[in-house]
């Protein structure tokens, strides 16, 4: 990249504010209804028997890997859970924080060209998503961004958080796509398969290798900031507080 950034806020000195962490539910048992849900349309078509309320015994007779009791579903049901609200609460919640934090703070020289370029398609491909949706531009942003007033500003300002973003993870991981292999690709693809059971022919289409490529300084970087970051999230009970 022709622009460069010179100075950032190394993770550790990033300070966040508290409320940033809690995940707040009502209650377990409360989270638990919909599974539990799914866990009796589940033995009624096993059994072709209903039941009103499970108990241990009918946990044996479904066969579910690692669940013999009501004790083990719920311990899973916290698990699923708290990895699924963590994981919004980072992209959702903490991630455009991050992004906003470094675009104020990060000492940057640009290029005048490459960032006119790169603010101009990610315009156009907020255009895309909005006929995607059938939606007007103006409507695809306040619906799906969120954005009032001047949202073109704002969306401006997003570009110039995102790329921020990028060099910050250029300058981190760069090196890596000097030694980046269809090997490393490969691997890529599988782990999202195995370990995420996504579709092997969708992942391929939505990431093409040239696109690994590019991206993987921005995807190690989003890794690493995951990892430091998630175990502070906290699940909060209302009916504990």
């Amino acid at each position: 990249m022709l622009s460069i950034v010179n100075d950032y806020v190394e993770k550790e000195d990033i300070t966040i504010p508290d409320y940033y962490w809690r995940i707040e539910i009502e209650s377990w048992e409360e989270v638990r209804a919909p599974y539990l849900d799914q866990v009796k349309d589940y033995y009624q078509q096993l059994t072709q028997t209903s039941v009103d309320v499970i108990k241990d015994e009918h946990f044996s007779l479904l066969g579910l890997s690692g669940i013999q009791n009501f004790d083990d579903f719920s311990d899973f049901v916290k698990r699923d859970y708290t990895q699924e609200k963590i994981s919004l609460a980072f992209y959702d919640k903490l991630m455009p924080y991050l992004l906003a934090f470094h675009g104020e703070t990060a000492q940057v020289i640009l290029n005048d060209d490459e960032y006119a370029k790169y603010e101009k398609e990610y315009l156009e491909q907020i255009h895309a998503f909005s006929d995607e949706a059938g939606l007007s531009f103006e409507e695809y942003v306040q619906e799906h961004l969120g954005l009032r007033g001047e949202f073109v500003k704002h969306l401006k300002e997003r570009a110039y958080e995102d790329f921020v973003f990028k060099l910050i993870a250029n300058n981190r991981y760069g090196h890596l796509l000097e030694e980046v292999s269809v090997v490393d690709y490969e691997a890529y693809i599988q782990e999202q398969v195995i370990k995420f059971g996504l579709d092997e022919i969708d992942v391929r289409e939505n990431l093409s290798y040239s696109q690994f490529c590019k991206v993987l300084p921005e995807m190690m970087y989003n890794q690493e900031l995951f990892s430091y970051f998630t175990p502070n999230f906290k699940i909060i009970e209302s009916t504990n507080e």
